[in-house]
């Protein structure tokens, strides 16, 4: 099997999928962890209701729905790459083949 096909073979793919799921955990985790900041400043009345709720509000409409779109079954090959050039996932949690396969990739999102 040619290293290009590697991520297409059912060890890829279960593979991809694994790393994807994490990719996608991190990312959500950071992304709620920003909007849970929001939450600290309205309990200590630094932040009013109005803002707590556009924060909500901005989260739902772009960083969920980004994040939700990247992580869709079917494109763990563009989100593993990403979650890797973005430093969500580290080159040494790939197998070799597996970063090999998607160093072309992975370049493309570095230069993003």
């Amino acid at each position: 099997m040619q290293e290009s096909n590697f991520r297409n073979s059912p060890k890829g793919k279960r593979e991809l999928r694994r790393l994807s799921r994490i990719a996608h955990e991190r990312a959500l985790r950071a992304a709620l962890e920003k909007l849970e900041a929001n939450f600290s400043l309205w309990r200590s009345n630094q932040l009013d209701s109005f803002g707590l709720n556009e924060a909500i509000h901005t989260y739902h409409q772009t960083e969920q729905r980004e994040i939700w779109g990247l992580y869709q079954r079917g494109l763990e090959s563009a989100a593993v790459s990403r979650a890797v050039a973005d430093g969500l996932l580290h080159e040494a949690e790939l197998s070799s083949e597996l970063l090999a396969d998607l160093s072309p990739g992975i370049a493309y999102f570095r230069q993003l």
